[in-house]
């Protein structure tokens, strides 16, 4: 999940838009959660700034729960 948005954020630009494409490539089929989830996510978080950090917390959560959110958000600024 960490080496997915490493290499989308990495290379984004455009917004988010842009990344949802690679995220299915990356997490969906990899089978990290379901194209459903993806979709349900994309929607809420577009409303608000940020939709790869937003995106990469909502996964974390989605995938992992509570813990996984609070690393996706801690690794999405960059804090150890």
């Amino acid at each position: 999940l960490f080496y997915a948005f490493f290499r989308i954020g990495s290379i984004i630009f455009g917004g988010g838009q842009v990344m949802l494409p690679m995220l299915l490539n990356d997490i969906v089929y990899a089978r990290w959660v379901i194209k459903d989830q993806i979709f349900i996510g994309f929607a809420l978080i577009q409303s608000l700034p940020g939709p790869l950090f937003n995106m990469s917390t909502y996964l974390g959560a989605v995938a992992l729960g509570v813990p996984g959110a609070l690393l996706a958000a801690l690794v999405s600024l960059g804090l150890k």
